[in-house]
Formats: C-alpha cells, sequence, structure tokens
C-alpha cells in the first residue's frame, strides 16, 4: 500500500477545512474497509485520508419531525440497541443480531456497510 497522511479532525468545520486545504489529495475514511481495500489495488492513491471517527454528532441516532435520522458513523451495535430504533423501526436492528459479529458490531459504521458490497460484509443479505 502506498503511504498517505492521516488527520483526525474533531470537528466538521475542521474537516471541512481540511478538505479546502487539500482538495483531490484527500479522502474522507470513516470505517475504511472499501477505501483500504481500493488503497491496497492502487485504484486509489489519497495523499491524505481525513477520518471522521472523532465527529460525535456522526454518530447521533435521533427523532426528528417524526423521521428516524442515523448518523453515517453510527455503528451497528448502538443501531441494535438504540431505544428510537427498536421503537420506530425495529427491522433495521435485526440482521446486526443474527450477525453477531463483535468486531463489526461495535466499531464498524453502518453506512459503509449498507452502501459498499465488500467481502467483510457480515450481515445477511436479502
Amino acid at each position: 500500500m502506498i503511504g498517505f497522511d492521516y488527520r483526525a479532525p474533531d470537528s466538521l468545520d475542521a474537516v471541512t477545512a481540511a478538505l479546502d486545504e487539500l482538495g483531490d489529495d484527500a479522502r474522507l475514511i470513516a470505517g475504511g474497509t472499501a477505501l483500504v481495500i481500493l488503497m491496497k489495488q492502487r485504484l486509489v492513491q489519497p495523499a491524505v485520508l481525513v477520518s471522521l471517527r472523532r465527529l460525535t454528532a456522526l454518530r447521533e441516532i435521533a427523532l426528528e419531525n417524526g423521521n428516524l435520522r442515523i448518523g453515517a458513523t453510527a455503528s451497528h451495535r448502538q443501531i441494535e440497541n438504540n431505544p428510537l430504533v427498536q421503537e420506530h423501526l425495529p427491522v433495521l436492528g435485526r440482521p446486526f443480531v443474527a450477525s453477531r459479529h463483535h468486531g463489526s458490531a461495535t466499531r464498524a459504521p453502518s453506512a459503509g456497510t449498507w452502501s459498499t458490497p465488500t467481502p467483510t460484509r457480515t450481515h445477511p443479505q436479502p
């Protein structure tokens, strides 16, 4: 894999500033499985990775105006155990209960799992 710089800003403003500064040389990373695979294959070669891990606002789960909002970096376990999810959309937590892969369930952001077809996907597919 190629070398790269790593930044872990603690605010959305700092992430935005880093992206403005670095332009196309930067890539956002949350869980990173798909991005790391692409980097190993040399299909993507960012100079800098800008992490979203420290942005707690992206892990929030809330009910807003009758709509369930799940942050992009909410973990599988957070979604499975969240009372709002259990009440308003219980089916969403079921794939995570079925997988019981502790590492990905507690750390992996769910958005990447849902949006990227990678070989590390641990929950059952429809």
